[in-house]
């Protein structure tokens, strides 16, 4: 087998540079995308600490001012600490402490308080993943880590076979219209592309959550459709045509969701 092998190196140089190329240029995507990494990772840690830090900050002040609400110096020291945080705040949190600067009670800020107390909450768990990733000794968490820097790189190089093959047909295509309607198709399939690419990518990082059966009807819709009419490339029209409405559908279930989040809340 090894002898085969390198007949085939031997009597091939391209595909020998090819794989040299392709080799090379991986190994340095993945020390590339390993930096970044760990680099983001760092700066997420330090962001969701500063974050601890003040709201931590402002969840004492609130509780001092609740317990003493006639001292004017709580009070201003309350207000300066809530304008250094207010980049911190949802719209909720935003809208909580408007009403407590139009009418000046500090019991206002107990409904704030339980904001707060989320937003602590989903930081510590944020860090705990974050810490989890940097220092776990667990070998499935090694492997992620390991894994995790080639993600990219292998949407990079579907990318680039995705692309090879669209020039590699469209160069044999003789008729205008053909080369039309594979370029159309080309353009369906890289939309399906960029839907796997991002899906995968947030489920990687533990973001993608629960989507119900209707958006993964409408996801899987918009990312199966090009393969569909592979056989029927003509037709290109009507995989765009059914992947555009198919994420009109998914904006709006989207806005719905959100709408009735902030009902709920």
């Amino acid at each position: 087998m090894w002898k085969d092998i390198a007949a085939l190196f031997g009597s091939n140089p391209l595909v020998t540079l090819l794989i040299v190329v392709v080799g090379t240029s991986t190994l340095w995507m993945y020390k590339e995308f390993k930096e970044i990494l760990n680099r983001n990772n760092i700066a997420k840690l330090n962001l969701i600490n500063e974050r601890l830090k003040t709201f931590g900050k402002l969840e004492a002040a609130i509780a001092l001012a609740l317990k003493k609400p006639e001292d004017e110096n709580i009070l201003v020291k309350l207000y300066d600490i809530l304008g250094e945080s207010s980049a911190l705040f949802t719209k909720e949190m935003r809208e909580v402490t408007r009403t407590f600067y139009t009418q000046g009670h500090p019991h206002i800020l107990s409904a704030l308080q339980i904001f707060i107390d989320n937003q602590i909450n989903t930081s510590r768990e944020e860090k705990a993943e974050l810490s989890k990733y940097e220092n776990s000794t667990d070998v499935i968490d090694k492997i992620g880590r390991m894994i995790k820097p080639f993600v990219p790189i292998v949407f990079i190089w579907a990318f680039v076979l995705l692309l090879v093959s669209y020039v590699s047909v469209l160069i044999h295509q003789q008729d205008m219209s053909a080369k039309i309607h594979w370029t159309m198709y080309f353009f369906s399939v890289l939309i399906s592309f960029m839907f796997v690419c991002v899906l995968l990518s947030v489920d990687f990082d533990n973001k993608l959550g629960k989507q119900g059966h209707y958006r993964w009807l409408l996801l899987s819709t918009i990312m199966i459709t090009p393969f569909v009419f592979l056989l029927y490339t003509g037709l290109w029209w009507v995989s765009i045509s059914i992947q555009v409405i198919a994420f009109i559908l998914l904006i709006k279930k989207q806005k719905k969701a959100k709408n009735s989040l902030i009902l709920l809340k």
